[in-house]
Protein backbone atom coordinates (compact mmCIF):
# COMPACT_ATOMS: atom_id res chain seq x y z
CA UNK A 1 0.00 0.00 0.00
CA UNK A 2 1.30 3.33 -0.69
CA UNK A 3 0.62 6.58 1.53
CA UNK A 4 1.06 10.25 1.08
CA UNK A 5 2.96 11.65 4.33
CA UNK A 6 1.49 15.21 5.67
CA UNK A 7 3.85 16.42 8.55
CA UNK A 8 2.13 19.40 10.77
CA UNK A 9 3.65 21.14 14.23
CA UNK A 10 2.08 20.26 17.67
CA UNK A 11 1.84 23.31 19.74
CA UNK A 12 2.29 23.55 23.83
CA UNK A 13 4.50 20.51 23.98
CA UNK A 14 6.44 22.31 26.61
CA UNK A 15 3.55 22.58 28.79
CA UNK A 16 2.98 18.68 29.38
CA UNK A 17 6.72 18.27 29.45
CA UNK A 18 6.25 16.48 33.04
CA UNK A 19 3.91 13.62 31.68
CA UNK A 20 5.49 13.53 28.53
CA UNK A 21 8.72 12.37 30.36
CA UNK A 22 7.21 10.70 32.66
CA UNK A 23 5.17 7.83 30.90
CA UNK A 24 6.25 7.89 27.59
CA UNK A 25 10.12 8.87 27.79
CA UNK A 26 12.89 6.21 28.50
CA UNK A 27 16.61 6.54 29.23
CA UNK A 28 18.97 6.83 26.04
CA UNK A 29 21.86 4.40 27.29
CA UNK A 30 24.37 6.16 24.84
CA UNK A 31 23.90 9.20 27.05
CA UNK A 32 26.45 7.60 29.48
CA UNK A 33 28.75 7.12 27.05
CA UNK A 34 32.21 8.40 27.53
CA UNK A 35 33.77 10.87 24.82
CA UNK A 36 35.63 8.20 23.08
CA UNK A 37 32.90 5.82 22.98
CA UNK A 38 30.52 8.63 21.66
CA UNK A 39 33.22 10.04 19.03
CA UNK A 40 33.05 5.83 17.77
CA UNK A 41 29.17 6.15 16.84
CA UNK A 42 28.56 9.91 16.49
CA UNK A 43 30.18 12.50 14.38
CA UNK A 44 30.89 15.89 15.62
CA UNK A 45 27.77 17.96 15.85
CA UNK A 46 25.73 15.21 16.87
CA UNK A 47 23.26 15.75 19.73
CA UNK A 48 22.55 12.63 21.97
CA UNK A 49 19.61 13.06 24.38
CA UNK A 50 19.27 11.69 27.59
CA UNK A 51 15.97 10.66 26.83
CA UNK A 52 14.47 9.29 24.02
CA UNK A 53 11.27 8.76 22.23
CA UNK A 54 9.73 5.97 19.97
CA UNK A 55 7.90 7.20 16.97
CA UNK A 56 4.10 6.51 18.84
CA UNK A 57 0.53 6.05 17.25
CA UNK A 58 -1.07 8.93 18.05
CA UNK A 59 -4.87 9.90 18.26
CA UNK A 60 -6.31 13.15 17.00
CA UNK A 61 -9.57 14.41 19.25
CA UNK A 62 -11.17 17.68 18.46
CA UNK A 63 -12.20 19.47 21.23
CA UNK A 64 -14.93 21.92 20.61
CA UNK A 65 -15.16 23.15 24.02
CA UNK A 66 -12.21 25.22 23.77
CA UNK A 67 -12.37 28.36 25.31
CA UNK A 68 -9.62 30.11 23.75
CA UNK A 69 -9.85 27.60 19.69
CA UNK A 70 -13.49 25.67 19.17
CA UNK A 71 -11.38 24.93 16.40
CA UNK A 72 -8.92 22.79 18.46
CA UNK A 73 -7.43 19.36 17.99
CA UNK A 74 -5.97 17.38 20.93
CA UNK A 75 -3.06 15.10 20.11
CA UNK A 76 -2.88 12.43 22.72
CA UNK A 77 -0.12 9.36 22.78
CA UNK A 78 -1.20 6.58 25.29
CA UNK A 79 -3.95 8.45 26.21
CA UNK A 80 -1.72 11.78 27.27
CA UNK A 81 -2.20 14.81 26.21
CA UNK A 82 1.14 16.35 24.77
CA UNK A 83 -0.26 19.24 22.99
CA UNK A 84 -2.49 20.64 20.13
CA UNK A 85 -2.19 20.95 16.17
CA UNK A 86 -0.81 24.04 15.75
CA UNK A 87 -3.60 27.10 14.97
CA UNK A 88 -3.67 27.48 11.60
CA UNK A 89 -3.65 23.65 10.08
CA UNK A 90 -6.81 22.25 12.25
CA UNK A 91 -9.29 22.62 9.24
CA UNK A 92 -6.96 21.11 7.42
CA UNK A 93 -6.62 18.42 9.43
CA UNK A 94 -9.65 17.96 10.25
CA UNK A 95 -10.48 17.23 6.38
CA UNK A 96 -7.70 14.81 6.37
CA UNK A 97 -9.60 12.82 9.30
CA UNK A 98 -12.91 12.75 7.74
CA UNK A 99 -11.56 11.52 4.27
CA UNK A 100 -12.05 7.85 3.29
CA UNK A 101 -8.61 7.80 2.36
CA UNK A 102 -7.34 8.34 5.81
CA UNK A 103 -5.37 5.28 7.65
CA UNK A 104 -2.81 6.57 10.67
CA UNK A 105 -1.45 9.13 12.44
CA UNK A 106 1.77 8.98 14.44
CA UNK A 107 4.08 11.25 16.36
CA UNK A 108 8.04 12.15 16.43
CA UNK A 109 8.73 13.56 20.21
CA UNK A 110 12.77 15.22 20.89
CA UNK A 111 14.34 17.60 23.04
CA UNK A 112 15.19 17.64 26.75
CA UNK A 113 18.86 16.89 27.42
CA UNK A 114 21.69 16.52 25.29
CA UNK A 115 25.13 15.83 25.03
CA UNK A 116 26.96 17.42 21.69
CA UNK A 117 30.94 16.68 20.45
CA UNK A 118 33.01 19.59 19.24
CA UNK A 119 36.62 20.08 18.51
CA UNK A 120 38.83 21.95 20.42
CA UNK A 121 42.58 22.30 18.96
CA UNK A 122 42.17 18.80 17.50
CA UNK A 123 40.73 17.19 20.61
CA UNK A 124 37.35 16.08 21.37
CA UNK A 125 35.10 17.20 23.56
CA UNK A 126 31.80 17.66 24.96
CA UNK A 127 29.21 19.95 25.90
CA UNK A 128 25.90 19.37 27.74
CA UNK A 129 23.03 21.64 26.89
CA UNK A 130 19.13 21.57 26.75
CA UNK A 131 16.35 22.60 24.30
CA UNK A 132 12.59 22.29 24.93
CA UNK A 133 10.33 19.27 24.08
CA UNK A 134 8.55 19.28 20.59
CA UNK A 135 6.66 16.95 18.22
CA UNK A 136 6.22 16.40 14.97
CA UNK A 137 2.65 14.81 13.86
CA UNK A 138 2.63 12.62 10.83
CA UNK A 139 -1.01 12.18 8.95
CA UNK A 140 -0.76 9.26 6.78
CA UNK A 141 -3.60 8.62 4.15
CA UNK A 142 -3.53 6.06 1.50
CA UNK A 143 -3.08 6.59 -2.40
CA UNK A 144 -4.25 4.32 -4.95
CA UNK A 145 -1.06 2.07 -6.39
CA UNK A 146 -0.09 3.06 -10.38
CA UNK A 147 -0.88 0.78 -12.57
CA UNK A 148 2.61 -0.21 -14.63
CA UNK A 149 2.31 1.68 -18.32
CA UNK A 150 2.02 -1.15 -20.95
CA UNK A 151 4.42 -1.10 -24.04
CA UNK A 152 2.35 -0.31 -27.37
CA UNK A 153 1.94 -3.76 -28.89
CA UNK A 154 3.95 -4.01 -32.16
CA UNK A 155 2.13 -4.31 -35.52
CA UNK A 156 1.26 -8.19 -36.07
CA UNK A 157 2.95 -10.77 -38.85
CA UNK A 158 -0.48 -10.01 -40.72
CA UNK A 159 -0.26 -6.40 -40.51
CA UNK A 160 3.45 -5.85 -41.03
CA UNK A 161 5.16 -4.52 -44.54
CA UNK A 162 6.26 -7.96 -46.75
CA UNK A 163 10.14 -8.48 -46.04
CA UNK A 164 12.67 -6.31 -47.66
CA UNK A 165 10.46 -3.18 -48.17
CA UNK A 166 10.79 -0.42 -45.87
CA UNK A 167 8.38 0.24 -42.51
CA UNK A 168 7.57 4.08 -42.34
CA UNK A 169 5.63 3.73 -39.32
CA UNK A 170 2.38 5.15 -40.72
CA UNK A 171 -1.38 4.24 -40.74
CA UNK A 172 -1.92 2.01 -44.36
CA UNK A 173 -3.75 4.68 -46.07
CA UNK A 174 -8.05 3.90 -46.09
CA UNK A 175 -9.28 0.91 -48.93
CA UNK A 176 -9.70 2.76 -52.01
CA UNK A 177 -13.43 1.48 -54.12
CA UNK A 178 -12.68 -0.57 -56.85
CA UNK A 179 -12.64 1.22 -59.63
CA UNK A 180 -15.47 1.26 -62.07
CA UNK A 181 -15.59 -1.20 -64.96
CA UNK A 182 -15.78 0.56 -68.11
CA UNK A 183 -17.83 -0.59 -71.56
CA UNK A 184 -21.11 -0.55 -70.03
CA UNK A 185 -22.72 1.91 -72.99
CA UNK A 186 -20.68 0.16 -75.54
CA UNK A 187 -22.74 -3.41 -74.36
CA UNK A 188 -25.99 -1.56 -74.62
CA UNK A 189 -25.11 -0.50 -78.58
CA UNK A 190 -24.08 -3.75 -79.43
CA UNK A 191 -27.30 -5.34 -77.99
CA UNK A 192 -29.49 -2.52 -79.30
CA UNK A 193 -27.81 -2.95 -82.55
CA UNK A 194 -28.27 -6.51 -82.36
CA UNK A 195 -31.63 -6.16 -81.88
CA UNK A 196 -32.33 -3.86 -84.84
CA UNK A 197 -30.26 -6.01 -87.00
CA UNK A 198 -32.47 -9.34 -86.10
CA UNK A 199 -35.49 -7.38 -87.03
CA UNK A 200 -34.21 -5.62 -89.93
CA UNK A 201 -33.77 -9.51 -91.45
CA UNK A 202 -36.91 -11.26 -90.37
CA UNK A 203 -38.32 -8.55 -92.70
CA UNK A 204 -36.08 -9.08 -95.16
CA UNK A 205 -36.45 -12.60 -95.56
CA UNK A 206 -40.14 -12.94 -97.63
CA UNK A 207 -38.06 -10.62 -100.68
CA UNK A 208 -34.27 -11.16 -100.04
CA UNK A 209 -33.46 -14.39 -98.69
CA UNK A 210 -29.35 -13.35 -98.86
CA UNK A 211 -29.84 -10.01 -96.88
CA UNK A 212 -31.96 -11.27 -94.51
CA UNK A 213 -29.58 -13.93 -93.68
CA UNK A 214 -27.16 -11.60 -93.31
CA UNK A 215 -28.62 -9.30 -91.08
CA UNK A 216 -29.84 -12.02 -88.52
CA UNK A 217 -26.41 -13.19 -88.42
CA UNK A 218 -25.11 -9.70 -87.85
CA UNK A 219 -27.78 -9.13 -85.05
CA UNK A 220 -26.90 -12.45 -83.48
CA UNK A 221 -23.41 -11.85 -83.18
CA UNK A 222 -23.80 -8.46 -81.75
CA UNK A 223 -26.81 -9.56 -79.42
CA UNK A 224 -24.49 -12.52 -78.11
CA UNK A 225 -21.35 -10.02 -77.71
CA UNK A 226 -23.34 -7.09 -76.00
CA UNK A 227 -25.19 -9.66 -74.00
CA UNK A 228 -21.45 -11.30 -72.95
CA UNK A 229 -20.47 -7.96 -72.23
CA UNK A 230 -22.84 -6.71 -70.41
CA UNK A 231 -22.48 -10.40 -67.64
CA UNK A 232 -18.66 -9.52 -67.19
CA UNK A 233 -19.48 -6.13 -66.01
CA UNK A 234 -22.06 -7.29 -63.64
CA UNK A 235 -19.27 -9.62 -62.08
Amino acid sequence: MNYKKEKFQVAGVSHYSDSIMKDIAYENDDYSLSVKELSETYDVGDRVFEYSFDDCNASLVPEPTNEHDPNAVRVEVKGILIGYVKRGSCSHVKNLLKSPDFDHVKVEIGGGKYKRLYEDDDKLKVEKDSCELFADLYIYTRQAEQEPEVAPVPPSATSSPAAGSAYSGSAPSPATAPEKKKGGAASIALIVIGVLFLIGGVGNFPTDIFTGFVGLLIGGVCLYFGIRKRRNLKQ
